[in-house]
């Protein structure tokens, strides 16, 4: 890294403090990152490394070979060998079907609005997500989502991002409170420009990528 770089990274890295003071005084713990391939969860990964966490990063394969992208795993799995932590890919093929396309399916059929994201995060992302990373000895998780956790006394709190326009807290309403307290969201006071703007500056293949719009599935 040049002088210069160091000096951008520094500034940028100075929100992150709160990564340092996550439990209790405990200082850097285990913390598995779901990592899409993207450019929130790869810089979100690097955040926790430089803060001196032990990251691991890992890719949720949600749909079958015939209908996913497998570039998103390729590129996740480049990401985590860009940033020289352990790589893992976990096949929630299963769960997610039976948590999430046949609740979405079943919802339409009933009449209602299917809320699949936040039924996701709730099930998937946080739920089964987190059953594997603590049979390999992760104590936390980690996503690239915009949002914030509040941990005073014993309750955690969700709270939106501190840049509104990026916030995505909605689609975390659904967690519970066992959910949020192993909850790391090391994006909570960036905005995109800047997660972007990090990513580039060491050269990550994805700091250009396109926000996913649509449903995932």
């Amino acid at each position: 890294m040049t002088r210069n770089s160091a000096v951008i990274w520094k500034r940028f890295f100075l929100c992150g403090k709160m990564m340092r003071t996550i439990q209790n005084g405990r200082f850097f713990m285990r913390v598995l990152v779901a990592m899409s391939g993207g450019v929130d969860s790869t810089v979100a990964a690097m955040l926790l490394r430089d803060a001196g966490w032990e990251v691991g990063g890992a890719y949720m394969r949600m749909l079958p070979p015939e209908l996913s992208a497998p570039e998103d795993g390729r590129e996740a799995r480049r990401a985590a060998e860009r940033l020289e932590i352990p790589f893992y890919e976990f096949d929630m093929v299963s769960d997610f079907r039976e948590q999430v396309l046949d609740y979405f399916c079943d919802s339409y059929l009933g009449g209602s609005t299917p809320n699949p994201c936040v039924v996701c995060n709730r099930t998937i992302k946080f739920g089964a997500f987190y059953r594997e990373a603590e049979k390999l000895g992760y104590e936390r998780i980690a996503t690239g989502h915009y949002a914030r956790v509040l941990r005073t006394g014993s309750v955690p709190r969700l709270l939106r991002s501190a840049h509104r326009e990026k916030d995505q807290s909605y689609f975390l309403h659904g967690l519970s409170l066992s959910q949020l307290e192993r909850a790391v969201f090391p994006l909570e006071c960036y905005d995109k420009e800047r997660v972007r703007a990090a990513a580039a500056l060491f050269g990550f293949e994805n700091a250009d990528r396109k926000d996913s719009q649509d449903i995932c599935f």
